[in-house]
């Protein structure tokens, strides 16, 4: 989807290379961040051009020039980063009551028997991985039954992820049976790439944001897509 608006200087598109996550970066262009990201560019003038690809393929095409943008993007001195985070990742655990009677963070996955999103652990942490046995999944859903019946003790992802794909099996949530615990947060950033043109669009990009901060125009996003504001 392209989003089009005045050019402004010599900086007039920015192109996205962009993964799909339900209510974050729709196709259709709307989104927690695809909204943010407009609002950011919309005092510049700047077109926003999305292309949307699987995110090692996005972070490659960044990385070498293919794209200006990926995001959003964990802390990396691969990039020019966003001064603020443009999202959290609250990575969760779901589990049955009692599997785990006290918890203590990630520390207390450990002799459990975990399951989670195919190649979803090639992104966390050592600290949080070295607590973790157990298997990748294809289908979220999948994963989730396999708590359910017990043939798993607990489910691992993104707590939003985590939440549509247990509302997806048609169960019920029952807080006296299931529940989540966070396991820990991390700050996401928009993330440009290092030449002078991705230099300039970080800089363009941050003054967007200040700007829909100052007049509420930001804070109305996060609210609309019920988002913690995350900074």
């Amino acid at each position: 989807m392209v989003v089009c608006y005045p050019s402004w200087g010599d900086v007039t598109t920015a192109r996205w290379a962009i993964t799909e996550w339900q209510g974050l970066t729709n196709r259709d262009g709307t989104g927690v961040l695809n909204e943010v990201v407009d609002l950011a560019f919309s005092h510049a003038g700047v077109r926003v051009e999305r292309e949307y690809m699987p995110w090692k393929r996005a972070l490659y095409q960044v990385a070498t020039g293919g794209a200006d943008m990926a995001g959003g993007l964990e802390v990396s001195t691969e990039y020019y980063q966003a001064t603020l985070p443009v999202s959290l990742i609250e990575e969760s655990v779901l589990y049955r009551l009692g599997e785990i009677p006290t918890w203590k963070g990630a520390k207390s996955l450990a002799g459990k028997i975990g399951v989670w999103p195919l190649g979803y652990l090639e992104e966390v942490p050592i600290t949080v991985k070295n607590f973790m046995k157990g298997q990748g999944i294809q289908d979220r859903q999948r994963a989730i039954d396999m708590v359910l019946i017990g043939r798993a003790d607990y489910y691992f992802d993104n707590k939003m992820q985590l939440e549509q794909a247990f509302a997806a099996t048609q169960q019920t949530y029952n807080p006296e049976r299931f529940t989540i615990q966070t396991v820990h947060v991390i700050e996401l950033y928009m993330s440009f790439t290092k030449n002078k043109n991705g230099k300039k669009l970080r800089e363009l990009y941050d003054i967007g944001i200040q700007k829909a901060l100052k007049n509420g125009e930001l804070n109305k996003v996060y609210k609309k897509w019920k988002q913690k504001r995350p900074f």
